[in-house]
């Protein structure tokens, strides 16, 4: 398979993947399920995984992309900044997640100070992972750039 669509098959994941276990998140804090706020760490590590893979595959689609007509370097510039900023943000994420699980926290008031970090720490990467999103979209995507070339269709006269 083609590494371009390699990589807009995956990148999803980790972006729609994050906001479904801060909704996770909030909802095991709020109710105070453990197996909720246990479920989330997992999955923060399996993110953080999944995140691993999406990085590799950026790589090898901007080998293809950089060779074709209309190539914009600045923008695939300015996204793969953001995506290793925001890389190492869900690598943190997830090796704080592996490290509460590894240690198995048995004290609850720590515990849920633990997970409120992580929900902040969550917060915050959720955010720049959707901006670097928005940044890589508009490589390919013309119709979401200031400097789309798309206009309006005319409209038609019923005269």
């Amino acid at each position: 398979m083609d590494p371009i669509r390699i990589h807009l098959l995956l990148n999803h994941f980790p972006s729609v993947g994050l906001i479904m276990v801060l909704l996770f998140l909030v909802y095991g804090l709020l109710t105070a399920k453990h197996q909720i706020t246990a479920f989330c760490r997992v999955s923060l590590v399996l993110l953080a995984i999944m995140t691993i893979v999406v990085n590799n595959s950026g790589k090898n689609a901007e080998e293809k992309l950089e060779h074709q007509t209309g190539f914009n370097s600045e923008m695939m510039e300015e996204h793969e900044e953001a995506a290793e900023f925001t890389f190492w943000a869900m690598m943190g994420l997830g090796a704080l997640s592996l490290i509460i699980i590894m240690i198995g926290i048995n004290n609850k008031p720590l515990a849920k100070k633990i997970d409120y970090a992580m929900l902040v720490l969550a917060l915050f990467v959720c955010v720049i992972m959707v901006r670097t999103g928005n940044i890589g979209g508009k490589i390919r995507h013309s119709e979401i750039t200031a400097e789309s070339t798309l206009t309006p269709a005319a409209e038609e006269d019923d005269d």
